[in-house]
């Protein structure tokens, strides 16, 4: 996998809901929370890709990232949510709950 261009069309679905975003602020503070955010937003778009959870490789490749920066990622994560080995579970909780808008053909 190569890195993904910036502004790819489509990944207008990760909007978090505003619950998930309060209660990560609730337990890391609003610097913290953007960076966990982050790190789901990204978790996501490379599990959805490969149809599952990725491997710390796979997620490294993806973004270019090293595998300390990897390891910053996770720990701050599970800062929040210590039970978690990884941000898969809130990533398909987020996929289950999302709400998708049906397409609009502007018919009156």
């Amino acid at each position: 996998m190569s890195p993904r261009p910036k502004g790819v069309p489509g990944l207008d679905h990760l909007v978090f809901p505003v619950e998930l975003h309060r209660f990560v602020v609730s337990k890391a503070g609003i610097r913290q929370a953007f960076k966990a955010m982050e790190f789901l937003m990204l978790w996501g778009i490379v599990a959805d890709d490969l149809g599952r959870e990725p491997t710390r490789h796979e997620f490294c490749e993806q973004w270019g990232e090293s595998e300390p920066t990897y390891f910053r990622r996770l720990a701050q994560w599970r800062a929040i949510w210590p039970e978690d080995n990884s941000p898969q579970r809130v990533w398909e909780w987020h996929k289950s709950t999302r709400v998708v808008e049906e397409p609009r053909l502007g018919l009156a």
